[in-house]
């Protein structure tokens, strides 16, 4: 059994999607980690290993544009559901018919409607700081919005040439955009830079920070909540997004087998506070068993 990670590279048609691997390569049981918005798949360093075993394997992906995986091509832009496609591909090439999903964020996002959409899957999954699609049309007016975004979704170089000659301002603009540890900071940002003599330069897509035009409704996300038929344990940060989302109670209501536990710390809870964390996930997860 692998503590530390191991560089994994999955070629599909369209792009190459890059990761790590925690565990054994081989082990039966594998756990899908998908990380957040402007993250990568360092955001899950500290949490896997405690999650792994003999059996287990963790597999975090960077999603497209982030970290080491491909940008996407010029004139596609980023659309929530090209995230679905690339995971599909990607459990299809590495031959992994059914899994569990730790998520964060964005990749909680996209493991919700993925669950949903390919139930049979998913054995369970573990959300944290997100569930289901976290701006919907509802408020969202889409005519105005894609009035907004539409024009900029694809009219950016997609890689900076920008180069910052220290890395503790960039640390320190990371943490106002999201507190969290200095230490979680300097994990993430080194993921997403490309660094040389002269300094360091994001690699990630920059194309990532324009918001894509269409959005869900709560009625369309509803039916996606009612299909996932795995466990489903919720993690919220005390400090976090999640405890300010009104519509939240309305998907718990409509999710068959659910548990929502909240926790002290902020968004990127898993990454300061992974063993608090981990003994959620354990718990619930002997709980489960033990009910069936």
């Amino acid at each position: 059994m692998s503590i530390e990670p191991q560089a994994i590279r999955v070629q599909m048609p369209h792009m190459t999607m890059r990761g790590l691997q925690w565990g054994a390569p081989d082990a039966a049981r594998v756990i899908i980690s998908l990380h957040g918005w402007l993250d990568n798949a360092m955001s899950f360093s500290r949490l896997a290993p405690l999650l792994v075993d003999e059996e287990t394997r963790v597999i975090a992906f960077d999603l497209a544009g982030h970290g080491l995986s491909d940008h996407r091509p010029l004139r596609s832009g980023y659309h929530f559901t090209d995230y679905l496609r690339d995971l599909y591909l990607a459990l299809e090439q590495l031959d992994i018919q059914t899994f569990e999903f730790v998520c964060h964020s964005l990749g909680a996002a996209i493991a919700t409607i993925y669950a949903g959409s390919f139930p049979e899957q998913v054995q369970r999954f573990v959300a944290i700081e997100c569930y289901g699609v976290p701006l919907v049309s509802d408020n969202n007016p889409l005519p105005e919005r894609m009035a907004e975004r539409l024009p900029k979704l694809d009219v950016m170089r997609s890689r900076s040439e920008t180069v910052y000659p220290q890395l503790k301002p960039l640390i320190r603009a990371r943490r106002q955009a999201g507190e969290m540890l200095e230490s979680s900071a300097e994990l993430l940002l080194r993921r997403n830079l490309d660094e040389s003599k002269d300094g360091f330069r994001f690699i990630s897509d920059r194309r990532l920070t324009m918001g894509q035009p269409m959005l869900m409704s709560e009625a369309q996300l509803a039916p996606f909540l009612k299909r996932i038929s795995a466990e489903v344990l919720v993690i919220e940060a005390e400090d976090g997004l999640m405890p300010h989302w009104q519509f939240l109670p309305g998907r718990y209501a409509i999710t068959p087998n659910i548990t929502v536990k909240r926790l002290p710390g902020g968004h990127h809870l898993h990454l300061d506070d992974p063993s608090r964390v981990a003994e959620v996930i354990h718990s619930e997860a002997l709980s489960f068993d033990r009910a069936q």
